[in-house]
């Protein structure tokens, strides 16, 4: 998660949004109202209610329009002691790209869609050097003496299973990291 992000009040207009998420590089902001969690806009959110430059540029009283009549209200939150792997999950059944971190009732932190291949790419290693091998187990209780068997002497870096309920298989996902001195 990003810690203490940027934030805006409910009562910021449309356009000083838009400027402080360029400048900030970002695509959503929670709005909070003193400390509290009101709401969360996202850049697609400004930029459906601005619409074209044309029509923008026809009707500029639009980027004067407050933040808070076209946030998401009492957005899916997480909290920081929660496993980034159950905010992806609320993200994906939300079908949102980010989640505030609250943390009785302020916000904390965000956590985005970024943090998410972020944590994937830190889990499985793909940024270090070495070899990977995948590869796949039908029977749960072999999985730990199927990968001892496959990689041998070799150091795992990282080590990834998933069961895949299509098959009812496990998918074995493993870094390695050269060979154990003896």
């Amino acid at each position: 998660m990003t810690k203490d992000p940027v934030t805006v009040a409910p009562d910021t207009t449309l356009l000083e949004a838009l400027g402080l998420m360029e400048r900030s590089k970002v695509r959503r902001f929670p709005v909070v109202e003193g400390d509290l969690l009101v709401g969360i806009v996202t850049k697609s959110d400004i930029q459906a209610a601005l619409g074209p430059i044309d029509r923008y540029s026809k009707h500029p009283d639009m980027g004067r329009r407050r933040v808070d009549e076209f946030m998401t209200k009492d957005p899916v939150t997480t909290t920081p002691g929660e496993p980034v792997e159950s905010a992806a999950l609320a993200m994906l059944e939300k079908r949102v790209s980010g989640l505030p971190v609250v943390e009785k009732g302020k916000v904390v932190g965000i956590i985005t869609e970024s943090d998410i291949f972020r944590a994937l790419i830190e889990i499985t290693g793909v940024k270090e050097k070495g070899a990977t091998v995948s590869f796949t187990v039908d029977k749960p209780e072999e999985l730990l003496d199927q990968v001892k068997k496959r990689i041998g002497r070799l150091v795992i870096q990282s080590l990834v299973t998933w069961h895949d309920a299509s098959d009812k298989s496990w998918r074995v996902f493993v870094r390695l990291r050269g060979r154990k001195k003896e």
